[in-house]
């Protein structure tokens, strides 16, 4: 309730714009202790709850700045404006990436821990899936990353170039 609140308050304040992030990274934390990593005891238990508090941390950052990437880049003022844009996501979404492989590699090991746990259960077969889906993601994001954003600089360097001349 208080994070819908603060959200609600947001568009007028700065400080309940970040009570607000504050709040949902609080949420995505606490999920951590309703996983598998919960159920460990003595230090593994710190090491994988630590790992999956994070790895929610990256996921969450990462898919809540989709919607207002999108936002912003719909209504950009110009191309330059919506190149910038994306370099700035492009450097945060692969620090969440990064952090995501790690995170995600830390707590698969604790979870499934040899590889024939994981073609031979279900949870392994599950976590073959979601694998499955992130490097369909970062297929996207490398296309993104070496073809579409390149062609927006070289078109961002045309129209500068017609306005110049």
């Amino acid at each position: 309730m208080a994070l819908g609140a603060t959200l609600i308050l947001s568009r007028r304040r700065t400080a309940f714009a970040t009570a607000s992030a504050v709040l949902a990274a609080g949420l995505l934390l606490s999920l951590a202790w309703s996983g598998h990593a919960a159920a460990e005891r003595g230090d593994d238990r710190l090491v994988h709850l630590s790992a999956d508090a994070v790895h929610l941390l990256a996921a969450g950052a990462w898919v809540g700045a989709l919607l207002p990437l999108a936002h912003v880049l719909a209504r950009a003022p110009s191309l330059e404006f919506a190149a910038r844009t994306t370099r700035r996501f492009s450097v945060m979404g692969l620090a969440c990436v990064s952090v995501l492989v790690l995170s995600g590699t830390a707590s698969a090991w604790y979870t499934v821990a040899s590889v024939p746990a994981l073609f031979g259960t279900s949870y392994g077969q599950l976590l073959l899936a979601k694998v499955a889906l992130f490097a369909a993601m970062i297929a996207l994001a490398a296309a993104n990353r070496l073809r579409w954003t390149p062609r927006l600089r070289r078109s961002e360097a045309s129209q500068g170039s017609r306005c110049a001349a």
